[in-house]
């Protein structure tokens, strides 16, 4: 285990002198030193200052260090440095616990502390020299503006996303907001050269007119990216994607969102309306023929009274409706008493004649 520990320290050296460019104020660890350290102390403690001469702390600890698993351990460890501003990078074999990173780092008595923690795992060798690892540069945010603007013809924020916890990410310092181009070999073209922005976690790659973002999503993208302060040779300063806003316009690209949910609900509330009328045009149609049928009813049974009445005064038969077995009309019955009692009168009188 130590001779693995002692590999990655050594990686842990090459990368805060090449990648970070870091100076070490106290003397590095030969394979002795850095063994006794490791049993004595559960971690190897390294002092730098970056090209701003801001202080720069590395613990590299063993797996299952109490200052890991215990809390007032990790506890009494970070208090030595609550009085200045200082940047602790703290190498581990698993991630911090929750209650760490939840509870005790966001306390105000660390406000001055800036706690990085990576895993071992990403250091156990040279990742960048890797020979299938494209070469990861982070450019400037006055060469990102000239290449969304005029070579891609696109928002900063549609880029496809890199997480900040990436390997590559780790290695060269890139931050939340900044722009890593992406070189590598190509069996079709030779080369190609990608572009990438660092966000918090990874998305699908996406162009602003194929998918929209969430409103929540369209927010946090706002608070994370287009108010990151850059830095760590992306530029600094406040606002915009590595301290410059690219475009007056970017506030848009969310607010597009917006209006798309605003005609979603305007194109509801005209069904709804439009539903309603249809409803009660429906009833309405559905009371004239009920009203329709009720004075075609009336009608009928008043023109069978009538009709009735002008049979028994004129002496004439009358004709009575019926319905058959399905309740539909099959045929008319004629009452013939009238006609019968009338044939018999005749045949009457011509027997007496006779």
């Amino acid at each position: 285990m130590s001779d693995a520990l002692f590999k990655i320290y050594k990686t842990i050296e090459i990368w805060l002198t090449k990648y970070r460019e870091y100076k070490a104020s106290s003397a590095l660890h030969d394979r002795d030193n850095f063994r006794r350290n490791m049993q004595l102390d559960e971690y190897v403690r390294i002092d730098c200052v970056d090209r701003e001469n801001r202080p720069i702390v590395i613990y590299l600890f063993r797996p299952e260090s109490k200052y890991i698993t215990k809390t007032q351990d990790f506890k009494t460890l970070v208090n030595r440095f609550k009085k200045s501003p200082i940047t602790l990078y703290i190498f581990t074999e698993s991630p911090l616990s929750v209650y760490i990173r939840r509870r005790v780092l966001p306390l105000p008595e660390y406000s001055n502390i800036n706690i990085i923690n990576y895993m071992h795992k990403h250091f156990t060798h040279e990742i960048p020299k890797g020979p299938l690892v494209p070469v990861h540069n982070i450019i400037s945010p006055e060469k990102a503006i000239i290449i969304c603007r005029d070579q891609l013809n696109m928002h900063p924020l549609t880029l496809p996303h890199i997480p900040v916890t990436d390997p590559q990410c780790q290695w060269i310092g890139a931050k939340i907001g900044q722009i890593i181009e992406q070189k590598g070999n190509s069996p079709i073209t030779g080369h190609y050269v990608r572009y990438a922005i660092v966000s918090r976690e990874a998305v699908r790659a996406s162009t602003y007119s194929e998918e929209q973002p969430t409103q929540t999503g369209a927010e946090e993208g706002k608070q994370e990216l287009l108010n990151t302060k850059g830095g760590g040779g992306g530029g600094g300063g406040d606002g915009g994607i590595g301290g410059i806003k690219f475009l007056d316009t970017s506030d848009n690209v969310f607010d597009q969102t917006k209006h798309s949910d605003d005609d979603d609900d305007h194109d509801d509330d005209h069904d709804d309306d439009h539903d309603d009328d249809h409803d009660d045009d429906h009833d309405d149609d559905h009371d004239d023929d009920h009203d329709d049928d009720h004075d075609d009813d009336h009608d009928d049974d008043h023109d069978d009274d009538h009709d009735d009445e002008h049979a028994k005064t004129s002496g004439k038969p009358k004709i009575k409706n019926t319905k058959g077995a399905n309740g539909s009309d099959i045929y008319n019955e004629i009452e013939f008493e009238q006609q019968a009692l009338a044939k018999e009168e005749e045949d009457d009188s011509d027997e007496e004649e006779d």
